[in-house]
């Protein structure tokens, strides 16, 4: 199972910064890591799946999007 979440931070010039982290849960592998000023759903998207054309035998066949506050 691969799980993907968000963190933010701020960068110097008080611009906010998106992260993309995703996990393999099992080997607590970190696959990927974005940033971007954003990132919306088909970035996500458009990582997954490189990532499972990447890891074919071992791409995630569940997917946990971690929501915290």
């Amino acid at each position: 199972m691969w799980a993907c979440d968000f963190q933010f931070d701020q960068a110097n010039d008080e611009r906010m910064l998106k992260f993309l982290n995703v996990v393999d849960e099992c080997t607590r592998e970190a696959l990927a890591t974005g940033v971007e000023r954003s990132i919306d759903a088909d970035d996500v998207v458009w990582c997954l799946e490189s990532l499972a054309q990447d890891r074919a035998s071992a791409a995630g066949r569940h997917i946990r999007a971690l929501v915290g506050s």
